[in-house]
């Protein structure tokens, strides 16, 4: 256990040292049962997987816990809304609610909100300057 217990950086010496023990005393035992390559390899494999299990779990928490919040925040917002009498919004207003409604759609339909086009510094597309080039 001792071997295990120091971690990826344990060493048979490091055990030695430890153990008050000859390092080649020690690497009898360490290969008979298979300290290095079988049992501490299979140790840490494990520890890898319940870290990354325990994890995951709060990264589902998390996403709970925010989905909660924001579920309760949109119902408010949707009841203020609802109030809003569109008659009386400018075209600013307008504008600015048909952006945020399309682009909240768009996510919900697992859409990009937004593209990126490269162009040239004509303006033109980057494939026009390639085929120009000699």
């Amino acid at each position: 256990m001792l071997y295990r217990d120091l971690g990826r950086t344990r060493t048979v010496a490091k055990v030695a040292t430890e153990a008050n023990k000859s390092r080649d005393y020690l690497h009898k035992p360490a290969s008979i049962w298979k300290w290095v390559v079988q049992r501490a390899q299979t140790w840490d494999r494990d520890e890898d997987r319940l870290y990354a299990e325990g994890l995951a779990e709060q990264r589902r928490d998390k996403a709970r816990r925010q989905a909660r919040i924001a579920s309760t925040r949109q119902a408010t917002l949707v009841t203020r809304l609802q109030a809003l009498d569109a008659s009386k919004l400018g075209p600013r207003d307008i504008a600015r609610w048909l952006e945020v409604a399309t682009r909240v759609e768009r996510l919900a339909l697992g859409l990009p909100d937004s593209t990126t086009a490269h162009t040239g510094p004509d303006g033109r597309p980057i494939r026009a300057e390639v085929d120009q080039m000699s």
